[in-house]
């Protein structure tokens, strides 16, 4: 090369060309259109009204048919035909099997065209393992399932190289799905409130008015609460027996208060009559053989029966009363406990002055029995006439407020054995009503049949607070005249026109407790004998009822029993050791109230220390028991179970101890049963509900008062335990007597014998009476015979004993 030598340029190489730039997508701008206020009518010429709904019409026929399209395509193709795996790690190296994808197509285009591109980013391969580092990986890989497994429950059975198929995760989302609704509509129903539920008018009354925790929204809740029982039993195969049995007899042996009219100078007294029924006419006779009676009376729609009461008969004892009366109801100014909420609300500015409906009874005839039975099945009898007494509704009166009552009353009558068993059982539901309302209105109550369940039309207003979701059925139904039938057979809503201020019975039905419900009172009754002496036992218990409390939930709701009545028979031998001399006569021996348990007034304590508790005849834990010598037993009456403030299944003991003395006997035979007698406050037996009352044709049906009332008569017949022991005081269960038989001779003392035979007494004293001659009894002397006398065809009678007395020396 040589110095300031140049050589030429060299032409470059040639370069490959550029690609070209893609070209830019246009961007076409609308221009602004003129509003269609501001174009010109000539431009644009305006469309027919006809024409723009064909374009509309075809536009909504395309959109609806690519809709169908759409749909059929989306029915046949699913989103579970393309999941080619639905494990795990499928959705975990989903990535990578895309990439892999992409590679193979791209390796598949260039070996077409001769060339070969190495991947990039090519990862590097791993190691070979050892087969003990692999077993090693292989445990600590088991190690780690089970601890997730442990953390969630819901990976315990999860195999990840298990795949399942589209349908198995279908089904099980679709359960899944099912018990999380379940489970949220039963805390809904937990948690709820109706707090926005409007209150239904009782009466007309304002909102304000209705008894505080009603709701509406009432459901029955199967909590763990709530009563197991059937409302009815499901069995009819057998005919019910009549309840209460028909009176058969001729008439009936009463007594009658006399004078009939109260005099106030005048005393009266019990008179001993006959009384007969013929059809609907009441027939007092002075005696069984008369054939005139002393009085009649006409038996009508408008009279009634009172309740039986006791009253005092004489210096010994009591006797059985009821009344036949006549009541007039008169509306006067007066406060009852109803209307004190009322006036307090304003009502008093409308009316004026508060309003009761009083009643005035004219007292027809008083009747008494000392015979129970004999008096109870007068009164059954003439309920019974009452009840199918015509009756219309002839006056149309006007009242200033409207009134009407309800009452549900069931009668009950059951018998258990000694192991509180439940033998026999019959009842009945008799309903009555009470109305003053203005005008000649209708009205219609609706119960709880189950045959009228789901068709029922109802106004709000007209559904009472206390309805309820139970039905029950109804037997052998009995209407009174104003019923109208064919409206029950059809709606089985109970229709009828009332007669003015008469309380009439309206219907009566009979149904079928259930023989596995619990007792609400269960008593035992048992007779301990050792030897001479002798215990009375009774214990009674009350049982809790399940009942619909605040919020329409269910609960165990304490009903109580009222008015308990419990007879323990006493034989008449030993009805004198109940009784005693007092100064106005003789009266029973009572009991004294004594609570088991602990005893803790410091008072009490002190004064059982220092004295000794003396031994009485009667003792009782609550109520008060004697001897009543109307019903011939020990009689133990108490005014409720349970207690206020107390709770049920709690046991009160009645015992009784005496000891017979030798001149005292020992009968052959005990009564088998025990008397007992409640009432409730509810429907408890056959749980009929008074739904709704409607009054139809009236001027101003929302401002009727309603009122309804429920009451339970319950009458059991418990059988009574006799048991002769070895002691008193020992546990039947402790006794050897009853643990091992051979030990009976022996162990237990032989039966209490007087010291005297009463029949040898009788043979003897012929009774202790006297004996008279035949002389000293008037009968015809020997000489006698021959005087002619007109009285020798007459029969002989028995005269009085003649009895002479020598008036010698006395110094008349």
């Amino acid at each position: 090369m040589l110095y300031g030598w140049t050589s030429p340029p060299r032409p470059a190489a040639p370069r490959p060309a550029p690609p070209p730039v893609p070209a830019l997508p246009k961007i076409t701008t609308k221009k602004h259109e003129p509003s269609p206020s501001l174009k010109s009518t000539k431009s644009q010429p305006e469309e027919d009204a006809w024409t723009q709904f064909k374009k509309l019409t075809e536009k909504t026929n395309i959109a609806v048919k690519t809709t169908e399209e759409k749909l059929k395509e989306l029915s046949i193709s699913s989103a579970a035909q393309d999941i080619k795996d639905e494990s795990y790690i499928a959705q975990i190296g989903l990535q990578y099997r895309v990439q892999q994808e992409i590679s193979g197509h791209i390796g598949t285009r260039n070996g077409k065209s001769g060339k070969r591109i190495k991947p990039q980013n090519e990862r590097k391969s791993s190691l070979d393992a050892t087969p003990a580092e692999q077993s090693n990986m292989d445990k600590a890989a088991e190690e780690l399932a089970k601890k997730m497994a442990a953390l969630r429950p819901e990976l315990q059975d999860y195999d990840p190289f298990v795949v399942k198929s589209a349908k198995e995760f279908v089904e099980e989302a679709k359960n899944r799905a099912a018990t999380e609704a379940v489970a949220t509509e039963v805390q809904d129903d937990l948690n709820r409130k109706s707090a926005s539920s409007t209150p239904t008018q009782e009466g007309g009354s304002p909102s304000s008015s209705r008894p505080a925790g009603f709701e509406d929204e009432f459901q029955v809740e199967d909590d763990a609460m709530s009563t197991s029982s059937p409302l009815y039993d499901e069995d009819d195969s057998q005919e019910l027996t009549e309840f209460p049995a028909k009176f058969v007899g001729e008439g009936w042996n009463l007594m009658i208060r006399y004078p009939i009219k109260k005099k106030i100078m005048g005393d009266r007294y019990w008179k001993t009559c006959f009384v007969k029924l013929l059809e609907n006419m009441l027939q007092i006779y002075a005696s069984r053989s008369d054939q005139k009676p002393i009085l009649e009376i006409l038996l009508q729609a408008t009279y009634s029966l009172s309740d039986t009461t006791l009253q005092a008969y004489d210096i010994y004892g009591k006797i059985h009363t009821v009344k036949l009366q006549y009541v007039l109801y008169k509306e006067k100014v007066g406060i009852r406990p109803g209307q004190i909420s009322r006036l307090v609300e304003g009502h008093i500015t409308k009316y004026g002055l508060p309003l009761e409906h009083s009643a005035q009874c004219t007292i027809l005839l008083k009747f008494g029995s000392l015979n129970a039975i004999e008096l109870s099945t007068f009164v059954t009898t003439i309920e019974d006439v009452l009840f199918k007494c015509v009756a219309k509704r002839d006056t149309v009166p006007l009242y200033k407020q409207d009134e009407i009552q309800i009452h549900c009353y069931d009668e009950y009558s059951a018998y258990v054995d000694k192991n509180n068993l439940l033998i026999d059982q019959k009842a009945r539901v008799r309903l009555f009503c009470l109305a003053f309302v203005s005008g000649s209105p209708y009205l219609e109550i609706g119960l709880n049949d189950r045959r009228r369940q789901g068709k029922e039309i109802v106004r709000r207003k007209d559904i009472l607070p206390m309805y309820t979701e139970r039905w029950i059925r109804f037997e052998n139904v009995e209407f009174h005249n104003t019923v109208d039938t064919t409206t029950f057979e059809s709606e089985h809503v109970i229709k009828f026109s009332p007669p003015d201020g008469c309380f009439f019975e309206v219907m009566r039905f009979r149904v079928r407790p259930p023989k596995n419900r619990e007792k609400p009172l269960s008593v035992k009754c048992l007779m301990k004998i050792a030897g001479s002496k002798i215990e009375i036992r009774i214990t009674a218990m009350a049982a809790a009822q399940a009942e619909k409390s605040k919020g329409g939930k269910y609960s165990k709701r304490q009903v109580p029993c009222e008015d308990i009545q419990i007879r323990f028979p006493i034989p008449e031998a030993w009805i004198y050791l109940f009784r005693e001399e007092r100064h106005w006569g003789v009266g029973s021996v009572h009991a004294k109230v004594r609570r088991p348990g602990k005893v803790k007034n410091l008072k009490d304590r002190l004064m059982g220390a220092v004295q000794n508790v003396e031994d009485s005849l009667i003792e009782a834990a609550i109520g008060d028991a004697k001897y009543e010598h109307v019903y011939r037993a020990l009689v133990w009456r108490i005014p409720r179970l349970p207690e206020k403030h107390h709770g049920a299944y709690k046991e009160h003991l009645l015992r009784c101890r005496f000891e017979l003395s030798s001149f005292d006997l020992m009968p052959e035979a005990f009564l088998p049963t025990c008397d007992v007698e409640f009432t409730m406050p509810l429907a408890m037996i056959s749980n009929t509900v008074v739904r709704s009352v409607s009054v139809e044709q009236h001027d101003d049906s929302d401002r009727v008062e309603k009122f309804v009332r429920y009451v339970a008569k319950c009458s059991y017949k418990f059988e009574i335990d006799y048991i002769q022991c070895s002691d008193l005081d020992m546990d039947t269960i402790m006794d050897q007597t009853f643990v091992n038989p051979k030990f009976s001779d022996a162990g237990i003392p032989h039966l209490h014998k007087p010291a005297f035979n009463p029949n040898e007494i009788n043979d003897l004293h012929g009774g202790y009476g006297i004996d008279f001659t035949d002389t000293e009894m008037g009968k015809a002397r020997p000489e006698d015979k021959n005087v002619d006398s007109s009285s020798d065809e007459e029969e002989e009678k028995n005269k009085m004993p003649i009895i002479q007395i020598d008036m010698k020396n006395y110094g008349y």
